[in-house]
């Protein structure tokens, strides 16, 4: 977070719900893993978001059903 505060122009990556809500109350740009695994599809750099959703739990990243249904769904999975 300090990254973001020193540099205005950059999105802080954070998965946190607590740290996310302290990065939005001082302004700051947010995004989370799947947002940056949907830019990276946007940008053509990955084909999918599902399987790097999957190896990510497997590492032991919570991730809900719905939530995971939820980015898959916004990736155009």
């Amino acid at each position: 977070m300090l990254h973001g505060l020193e540099n205005p122009d950059s999105v802080v990556v954070l998965d946190d719900l607590l740290a996310r809500k302290v990065a939005i109350e001082l302004k700051l740009a947010v995004t989370g893993t799947a947002g940056v695994l949907i830019v990276a599809k946007d940008r053509g750099l990955i084909s999918e978001v599902g399987p790097y959703l999957n190896q990510l739990q497997r590492l032991g990243f919570h991730l809900s059903p719905r939530h995971k249904a939820s980015i898959i769904k916004k990736a155009a999975e």
